[in-house]
């Protein structure tokens, strides 16, 4: 198991009690995507669902929603929150060519997930959801001025933020055929791919 992927395992009993909060944060996230995406968006896949939260919001707000999760203790937590729920979840590392076929689903999103890799991971992220999505790609992001928290939390989980906060939109122009950026909130920043033929 990764180094990351074992962090978010043995963190995951503690992650849960943010549920009620994240959810909160995804319904006014999702007020403001559901008019870009609802003529166009049935099928969502969110990856690195965590918690499932997410996974909650886009059910609720009438998309086909499923889940790829990479750290068990996560996938148990987000079975019991979603249980009853026609949510469809899967255990998978999506910097490795995952199972699902090509242009299987109509957008792919991933909250929180792009800043924790790499260069090179993220290169391979980039080819994966463009493989995998018909028309839309949703990033949902730390901004490039985070809180003083944020900053901490993200020196701690060793992720690779401040590198990609440098380098975002240099890549997601070089590899997505149009970038548009929603500012949430003072922290989160949402970034709206467009995934073209010539993209792949």
């Amino acid at each position: 198991m990764k180094k990351k992927i074992r962090l978010f395992h043995r963190i995951a009993p503690v992650y849960k009690f943010f549920y009620n909060k994240q959810r909160k944060q995804y319904r006014k996230f999702i007020t403001v995507l559901k008019p870009y995406l609802q003529t166009e968006c049935k099928t969502v896949l969110d990856i690195g669902f965590g918690t499932g939260a997410l996974l909650e919001v886009l059910d609720e707000n009438g998309f086909e929603a499923y889940g790829i999760e990479a750290a068990p203790n996560m996938i148990a937590v987000a079975q019991n929150k979603l249980k009853g729920k026609p949510i469809t979840l899967y255990q998978g590392d999506i910097l490795k060519e995952t199972h699902f076929d090509d242009d299987v689903f109509d957008c792919v999103m991933a909250a929180y997930v792009l800043h924790g890799f790499d260069l090179e991971e993220r290169k391979s992220f980039y080819d994966e959801v463009i493989r995998l999505s018909k028309r839309h790609v949703v990033l949902y992001e730390h901004s490039a001025e985070p809180s003083f928290l944020i900053k901490i939390a993200e020196r701690l989980e060793g992720g690779t933020y401040f590198d990609f906060i440098d380098k975002a939109m240099d890549e997601l122009e070089a590899r997505f055929d149009n970038v548009e950026t929603i500012r949430l909130s003072r922290n989160v920043t949402v970034y709206m791919l467009t995934v073209s033929k010539d993209d792949r």
